[in-house]
């Protein structure tokens, strides 16, 4: 299967079938279950028990999405009608909350990705303070590597926005490609960061970074798209509660994880690009719980495993620049996604990253309070065939022993 690690283990495995089977089903295509487990009978078990309780959560939370067939076919007009200035072409796609249209604005004679409320959700107010904040966010962006809005507006008491209509489809059908080409990745990745920090600069968060949400143009160009959990730096929104866990639970940075709306800051989209570049290198998102209601758990208190165990194309400054990212801490992140940018064009260049490694000073201390018998003995015998390079006397190391040697007995 594309996207699998060379010699796989079997977790390693599970991961990329699962990575696989979410994908599919959030482009709607959802495998053949029975076929999955007829293809991995090692992994029966454990796939019996996810798709168990994946259907628990679907089942759960279907009526919050509004999913249901019956209401489904009455969430939006059907294409082939007119919408104000626009002509509904054909539905290219829907959430919880939207649903989106290809169109033409008749008007301006040009194609557009119509927005709307679904039919089903108008009655919800949260719902359409959100779909609002959305519109409001990206309106407010101008940057080549965002998806545009054109117009904002309502008709017939419902709320709409028109945006450029991207025709490459979302980052995740491209996925299993990129992960041949980590360099592909790190090209693709650079200008989406500069085009999230143009957001933070403006005072915007986006929040919900993931291939799904990134569109690519019919250049190849990326572009950030769906700013419906986006948030204002200056506000603190109403739709928004501690312990009130946002966004999609594989890319979720901690802070988010853990509920706390004011611990979301740049730094949180800062993850998020990491989570994406994560999964360009590896064809999985950094954590997936064992079941849906897991992964959060392991967000807040596991380490990702590094790329180039899953992928042995990965080079060592990608993968550190990777982690960076992701790391738990905020703080000890980049400091802003400009940064990011740059350690990736520098990755491109050949040039050193700012993110390398620990430097061997670092790690020599790490080693010596570690090991501090073994340091000194090794530090005798260097200063022993330092003294016999130089011409110096054996006497003059049991001096130096004697006069340092409580400090010694101390360690």
């Amino acid at each position: 299967m594309p996207g699998e690690p060379l010699e796989a283990t079997t977790d390693e495995l599970l991961d990329a079938v699962l990575g696989t089977y979410l994908r599919d089903c959030e482009r709607g295509q959802t495998a053949d279950r029975n076929d999955l487990l007829a293809r991995y009978p090692q992994l029966a078990e454990a796939l019996t028990e996810f798709f168990r309780d994946f259907d628990r959560v679907e089942s759960l939370t279907t009526p919050l999405r509004g999913s249901d067939p019956e209401i489904t076919a009455a969430s939006g007009p059907p294409p082939g009608q007119s919408f104000g200035d626009y002509d509904l072409l054909e539905e290219v796609g829907r959430g919880g909350m939207g649903v989106v249209y290809r169109a033409r604005q008749r008007s301006l004679n040009r194609i557009v990705a119509l927005k709307m409320v679904r039919a089903d959700r108008l009655a919800d107010t949260d719902e359409l303070q959100r779909f609002r904040n959305e519109a409001s966010a990206a309106a407010h962006l101008d940057h080549p590597h965002i998806v545009p809005v054109y117009e904002v507006g309502e008709c017939e008491g419902q709320p709409y926005f028109s945006m450029k209509f991207v025709e490459g489809g979302s980052l995740a059908r491209q996925v299993e490609r990129l992960v041949l080409d980590p360099r592909g990745a790190a090209r693709l990745l650079a200008p989406l960061a500069r085009a999230v920090h143009h957001a933070h600069q403006r005072g915007v968060l986006h929040r919900d970074l993931k291939p799904a949400n990134v569109l690519l143009d019919d250049q190849g160009r990326a572009l950030v798209a769906e700013f419906g959990l986006a948030k204002r730096l200056e506000q603190e929104s109403g739709l928004t509660h501690t312990g009130l866990v946002i966004g999609t639970p594989s890319y979720l940075a901690p802070e988010q994880a853990s509920g706390s709306s004011r611990a979301v800051t740049t730094a949180t989209d800062v993850y998020g690009l990491g989570a994406i570049l994560y999964e360009l290198l590896t064809a999985r998102p950094p954590f997936r719980g064992d079941n849906v209601l897991d992964t959060p758990e392991r967000v807040r208190s596991r380490p990702p495993m590094p790329p180039g165990r899953l992928n042995r194309r990965v080079p060592r400054d990608l993968e550190t620049t990777c982690l960076k990212c992701l790391n738990k801490d905020p703080q000890r992140r980049y400091a802003s996604a400009a940064a990011l940018a740059d350690d990736l064009e520098r990755f491109l260049d050949g040039r050193p990253i700012e993110a390398r490694g620990t430097r061997w000073p670092e790690r020599s201390v790490k080693w010596v309070r570690c090991r501090p018998v073994l340091a000194v003995l090794v530090a005798v015998s260097v200063l022993a065939v330092v003294a016999f390079a130089g011409g110096l006397a054996w006497h003059t190391v049991e001096l130096v022993l004697q006069r340092y040697g409580d400090r010694f007995r101390c360690l």
